[in-house]
Parts: structure tokens; sequence; C-alpha cells
């Protein structure tokens, strides 16, 4: 069953009525920062981190300096993809990411500058261990980069064999207590005093929206879902939550109003059946531009989008495309990474044909490209 929802066509005409004509208006531009997957931008969009396409070795990259190979690779040394996504401090000087231990034995989590090379985070929280092949694994830095989040494992340990970790220098790595199962932080605030992620529900095991104020934790939804990143100020998360209506698994916003967290549904793709979802996973810091990836159907096949107030949630590709840039020879699968100004975003795209490379494209917008 199909929800009722204006065609793709429709949506893009929509943009483009409501935005000047290209002929009149400033277009976006775009760079090539290489054939890989960017996890991460700095503030200003000129520094950026993430993987390479097939090796996964962690990467930093500059756009006046390029692109620097940072070693330590899990795929390399035990043939097993690094868990996680590497993040970038906002002055783009420090990159986080999971790699191999100092002993070249496991992974683990650890962090990255040009005078230091790679630091090792330890010691774990006393209930802490390796489990399979890594200690724990990277998802999120404050911009400050004062503060890495993540999750640690527990070995044969109760109440959930992985907590939510955070990491401060004066600190050490402190793990996040849960009601009963799992958890992971996914991203941090400008100073790390507000965390997005998830932890499951003890009784379903099913992931549950969470976000950490000052170390304490509220759900978001008690169905399910992921808050996965959060703006500078700490007010205002994004992620995906089932929409009411439907079940499906939304696109979703929450936003501080000083007494609550207040959600809103920012929906999915139009023409989606009931295998659609969308999942947010980048914003501007006021709000107003939201990232992601989606699919219309039950499939591994994935698009980005965008949603603006203007626009809703619609396509990335012809959002891009209304804003003078597209490319014929690849499919755009995901909005990855934001800047808190809402001025550069990177895409992910892949090619339509064989080899099927992937490769992220920093654009830049026009001023006219984000409604007031």
């Amino acid at each position: 069953m199909s929800k009722s929802l204006p065609a793709a066509g429709v949506i893009a005409a929509a943009i483009a009525a409501l935005l000047p004509s290209l002929a009149q208006a400033q277009t976006a531009t775009a760079v090539q920062i290489c054939e890989c997957l960017v996890t991460d931008l700095s503030t200003d969009g000129q520094s950026a981190t993430g993987q390479m396409y097939g090796t996964y070795e962690t990467f930093h990259w500059n756009a006046s300096t390029g692109l620097t190979l940072l070693g330590r690779n899990m795929a390399t040394e035990i043939g097993i993809p690094p868990p996680g996504l590497p993040a970038i401090s906002g002055d783009g000087k420090k990159v986080a990411a999971t790699v191999m231990n100092d002993a070249n034995t496991y992974g683990t989590q650890a962090v990255w500058t040009a005078e230091k090379g790679w630091t090792v985070l330890k010691p774990l929280p006393a209930d802490g261990g390796v489990m399979d092949t890594d200690d724990g694994s990277v998802w999120g830095m404050s911009r400050d980069g004062k503060v890495i989040t993540g999750l640690y494992w527990r070995p044969n340990q109760r109440g959930g064999s992985a907590h939510g970790s955070v990491w401060k220098a004066k600190v050490g790595m402190v793990g996040m207590p849960t009601a009963g199962g799992s958890a992971r932080i996914d991203d941090a605030n400008k100073d790390g005093n507000v965390l997005a992620g998830w932890e499951e529900d003890p009784n379903t095991g099913s992931r549950l929206p969470a976000v950490w104020v000052n170390g304490e934790r509220t759900w978001l939804d008690l169905n399910y879902g992921e808050a996965e990143a959060v703006n500078g100020d700490g007010d205002i998360l994004v992620g995906q939550a089932p929409d009411p209506e439907t079940g499906i698994p939304a696109a979703a916003r929450w936003k501080w109003n000083g007494k609550k967290w207040e959600t809103k549904i920012l929906g999915i793709l139009p023409n989606s059946d009931w295998g659609g979802m969308a999942y947010a996973n980048a914003l501007s810091d006021d709000g107003k531009l939201v990232g992601g990836l989606a699919r219309t159907t039950f499939t591994p096949a994935t698009s980005g989008f965008l949603w603006t107030k203007a626009t809703g949630l619609v396509l990335a590709a012809d959002f891009l495309k209304t804003h003078g840039y597209s490319s014929r020879g690849y499919n755009l699968t995901n909005v990855i990474a934001i800047t808190p100004k809402g001025d550069k975003l990177v895409i992910v795209e892949v090619m339509k044909r064989s080899p099927y490379t992937q490769r992220s494209m920093l654009i830049t917008l026009p001023d006219a490209a984000i409604a007031p």
C-alpha cells in the first residue's frame, strides 16, 4: 500500500516555483573530495574525514593540502572493516576513528593529529573488554574536539553487551549507564554536554532514540528509532522515528522548547510504500536544512534527501538540480554531512554502471537554496 503523496516530478516543479530561475540566481558548485566515503566535515567545510572506498582506511582531507591516509587500518591488518564512523573536530585538525591498537592486535578508539599521529583512548571503563575484533568504536566528536563518543564492549556482563562511551582528556573514557540494554552515542554538540544516540528498550530490544544532557538520558520516542546528529547549541537533533499516522520509519527532528523535546516528523520520499523509510543524519545549526538517506520500497538501494520547510522532504538530486548541480553518470545515495551554516554539504554518489565506484562530493549551495 502506498501513501497518498505527490509524484517526484510534481515536487521538483514545486521547488522550482519557489525559487528564482537559474538564469538569475547563483548556482551550486561541486568539488570531488575523492573516491571515498566522507563521514564528517569541519565547521567551514574545508576539511573532512572518512574512509577510503574498498580499503576502509581512515583519511584526513583538506581543500588546500589534499588527502592524507592515516594508517592503522583494521581491514589491512585483520581483514575486518573498522566499525563506527570517523569524526573530525570543528577546526579540522583532529580526527577520531576506530583503528588498530598500539600492539596491532585488535581495534580500538583513537584520536589523530598531524603532530602526534594516533593516540589510543584508554583505559576502558572497568567493565569493558575486547569482543571479537575490537573493544569499542568511535561514532562522533564534539565540535571543540574535547569529547569523543561511541560505544565500548562489555564481555560477559549483564545489562547490555555495549554501552555508550564518552571520552574526555582529563577524565578518560566513561560508560553511560542504561536501563538494561545496549546503547551507542553517535554525536555530540559543540562542547559535548548534549549527546545524541540510541538505547535499547530493556523489554523489547528495540532501539529507542535518546539524548543525554549533562549525563541525564531521555528517550525521544518509546516505539523505535535513533537520534543520529545534534546541532552546535544542543537544542535540535535529527534521526529516525515512526510516523504516528503510518508506522513507517521516517526522518525525524526533535527540538527543545525550554521544557521538553518536541518531535517533528519530516517524512519519507514521495511515492513510498510500506517498505520505504527515511533516516536523517545531518543538519544545519538552525535546523532549517536536514539531509539523509531514504528509500521508497524494501530494497538495499537508497537515495539521498534534503528537507527544508519550503520544500518538504525531497530527493537531493532534484533539489540540487534546481540549483545547477547534477551528475548523469551517478546515483546520489546519501547526504551525509552539512556545515553549521548550511552553506556546504557532502553527498555520496555511486556510478550507475560497473565498476560502481563510490565518491563523495562537496557541494556549496547558493544563498537561494534555503527558504527563510
